[in-house]
C-alpha cells in the first residue's frame, strides 16, 4: 500500500471481542496501528517504531501492498501518522507479544480476519457471477433474431410476473395459493407427490395452503446455495426450500432414499427465467416421480422442470399463463434431444 487515502474503508465491528477492522477498497481486511496499541497496551509511537524497523528489514515487494501509511485526526485535530496493517503485517508485528491478555487480542484478530477474508472472497465470487451474467446478456443480445426473441420473452415474462404480484399480502397469498393446489390435488392421482419450491419468507403460509387444499404435508426438502450472498453479522440466507407432500397415502415406485438437502449453486448467466432452478437439480428431484410418469408444472416459466422430465423419461404437462415465457420454454423443448 502506497501512502494513500481510505476513503473505500468500510468498517466491521465484533461488539463481542470489541473490534474493528477495515475493508480497505471492499475487499482487503485491514486493521489500524492506533487499534493495535490500544488493545495490547503498547504506546503508539512504540508501534510506529517497531513497524519502521519491520519494514527496514523487509523487501519492498511485501511492505507496499502490507503497511498503509495513512494520518488520523487526534483529539486535538491535528493529523498524526498511522497505518492500516493487513493480516500477514499484523501477524509479523505482534509475533513476539506475550501474555495471556496478547494471546487473547491475537485470537480475537485472527478470528475476525478469517470472518472478513471469507466475506470477502464470496463478495468476490459474487460480483463474478454478476459480470458472467453481465456478459452472456450482452451474448444473448447479440446472437441472431431467435436468440434476441429469447432474451425478449425473458423481459416480457419478467414485467407480467412483476405485474401479477403487486398488491398481494399474506393472506391473500395464502387464499391464491391454495386455489391452485385444489386444482393440483383435483388432477392429480391418488399417492402423487407433491414438490413446491418457496423461500423462508413464504414457508409458513405455503404449508397452511397445502394442507387446506387436501394435500398430506410430509416434510421439506432443502436447496442449499452455496453462491448465496453473505450476510455480515448474520446467518447466511444460502437456502430454498421445497414443501414435500403427497395426495393420501405416497406410492413408493423405488426402494431408493432420496436426500433430504440438495447443494446446487446458481448460474445466473444460464437463467432464462427470473425464478429459474438449475437444470441438474430438477433432475435430481425427477427421481421422486416414477419413469415414464407425467409431472405437471402449473408456472412452468422458462422450462427447465419439463426439460428435466424429457431429459430423465418422463413426460411434462406446463401450464403457463404469460404467452412470451410459453413460446420461449416451447423453442427450448423442441431443441431436447
Amino acid at each position: 500500500m502506497a501512502d494513500s487515502t481510505v476513503s473505500q474503508v468500510a468498517p466491521f465491528v465484533n461488539e463481542n471481542s470489541m473490534l474493528h477492522i477495515d475493508f480497505l477498497n471492499g475487499q482487503t481486511p485491514v486493521v489500524s496501528s492506533l487499534d493495535v496499541a490500544r488493545h495490547f497496551q503498547r504506546r503508539h509511537s512504540h508501534i510506529l517504531r517497531d513497524i519502521g524497523r519491520l519494514c527496514s528489514i523487509l523487501p519492498k515487494s511485501f511492505n507496499q501492498p502490507n503497511f498503509g501509511r495513512v494520518e488520523i485526526p487526534d483529539v486535538k485535530g491535528e493529523k498524526r501518522p498511522a497505518y492500516l496493517l493487513t493480516r500477514d503485517a499484523f501477524s509479523l508485528l505482534v509475533m513476539g507479544m506475550t501474555g495471556k491478555a496478547a494471546i487473547q487480542w491475537k485470537l480475537r484478530y485472527i478470528e475476525a480476519f478469517n470472518a472478513l477474508e471469507a466475506a470477502a472472497l464470496d463478495r468476490q465470487a459474487e460480483l463474478a457471477r454478476e459480470a458472467g451474467y453481465r456478459q452472456g446478456r450482452e451474448e444473448t443480445l447479440a446472437l441472431p433474431a431467435v436468440k434476441k426473441e429469447r432474451q425478449a420473452g425473458y423481459l416480457a415474462g419478467m414485467k407480467e410476473g412483476e405485474k401479477l404480484q403487486k398488491g398481494r399480502d399474506q393472506r391473500s397469498f395464502t387464499y391464491w395459493a391454495t386455489l391452485w393446489l385444489s386444482e393440483c390435488w383435483r388432477v392429480a392421482r391418488d399417492g402423487s407427490p407433491l414438490l413446491v419450491f418457496t423461500d423462508w419468507r413464504q414457508l409458513p403460509s405455503l404449508t397452511d395452503a397445502i394442507q387446506a387444499a387436501g394435500w398430506l404435508w410430509r416434510g421439506v426438502v432443502v436447496w442449499q446455495k452455496p453462491s448465496a450472498r453473505p450476510m455480515i453479522g448474520e446467518f447466511r440466507r444460502e437456502a430454498e426450500f421445497l414443501v414435500y407432500g403427497s395426495k393420501g397415502k405416497p406410492h413408493a415406485h423405488t426402494r431408493h432414499c432420496f436426500p433430504g438437502v440438495f447443494k446446487y449453486a446458481v448460474n445466473t448467466a444460464a437463467k432464462v427465467h427470473i425464478t429459474g432452478k438449475p437444470l441438474a437439480l430438477l433432475q435430481d428431484l425427477m427421481g421422486i416421480v416414477a419413469e415414464g410418469g407425467t409431472v405437471l408444472d402449473h408456472f412452468l416459466g422458462g422450462g427447465t422442470t419439463a426439460h428435466a422430465a424429457l431429459l430423465t423419461g418422463r413426460k411434462c404437462i406446463g401450464v403457463e399463463l404469460s404467452p412470451d415465457y410459453a413460446k420461449l420454454s416451447a423453442q427450448r423443448l423442441l431443441e431436447v434431444e
